[in-house]
């Protein structure tokens, strides 16, 4: 084989590293996330009860596992609260997605939230999520941004149906020009915000059940300490044993491409 050959080998070799890139990160890892077929105690970072440096009622005491996802023992109070502390998110560019659905509101009337979700990563994003009925069917969206709410962005994607499994994602990206925070519902993008201003608040990893008698289950909560576009799925993350099977095999079908003739 001669010299041009083997170049020309190796360059093609390059390109099917890209393709075989393309074809096997169709979706992008978590660098986290809480899956709901465990409880969320068990996981890793595992949730505590209640509201960070205050007393409350805690979420992991009315929190079982059905189906296979989380759901709420009858009855829960409104309140009950779970956090992740310290919060997981480690840059001020980062995406969260979670998948929940609302099964019930014990009251269908202004300011009636089954579900609240709570992200914020200080000197970047800090968005309030509240999932129910305000008069109508909704999920709404506030970016606050510092504690005296001088910034604060609200956004509204109504037509939540009961039941219906949706899909949740904020997307915030650290410019040298400003912050940019995206939140979407099932793939449409429902809230979209530029500002030089960057939260105040201190980091936050919050759900709360903030209805009496509400119902509601998630299916996952995933987070990425870097930007993932709406159109590439944001997937659980690799194990370690995944990890090294996934680069085993690649590996292995570089080097018997190469050698062969």
């Amino acid at each position: 084989m001669n010299s041009r050959h083997k170049l020309m080998r190796w360059a093609v070799a390059g390109m099917i590293l890209c393709l075989i890139a393309v074809v096997t990160a169709s979706g992008v890892p978590a660098d986290g996330s809480y899956e709901g077929d465990g409880l969320p105690a068990d996981a890793i970072p595992a949730w505590q009860g209640g509201m960070p440096g205050e007393k409350g009622i805690s979420l992991l005491e009315w929190s079982v596992i059905r189906d296979g996802v989380l759901a709420l023992r009858p009855g829960t109070p409104r309140g009950a609260s779970m956090f992740i502390a310290p919060a997981p998110l480690a840059a001020t560019t980062y995406t969260i997605e979670v998948r929940f659905r609302i099964m019930r509101c014990a009251t269908e009337g202004r300011n009636r939230y089954p579900l609240v979700f709570v992200f914020g990563k200080r000197e970047a994003g800090y968005h309030w999520i509240n999932a129910g009925w305000d008069n109508e069917a909704l999920v709404e969206s506030s970016l606050s941004l510092n504690k005296t709410a001088e910034f604060r962005a609200r956004a509204v994607e109504p037509g939540v149906i009961t039941g219906q499994w949706m899909i949740l994602r904020c997307l915030v990206a650290d410019t040298p020009a400003g912050l940019s925070a995206k939140a979407y519902l099932n793939g449409k993008l429902f809230q979209e915000v530029f500002t030089p201003v960057r939260s105040a608040n201190m980091d936050w990893f919050h759900v709360r059940a903030a209805d009496d008698g509400a119902e509601w289950e998630i299916d996952y909560l995933r987070w990425k300490n870097a930007l993932v576009t709406i159109e590439q799925p944001l997937d659980r993350p690799l194990t370690a044993e995944e990890k090294r099977t996934e680069e085993e095999a690649f590996y292995k079908q570089q080097l018997e491409w190469l050698v062969s003739e």
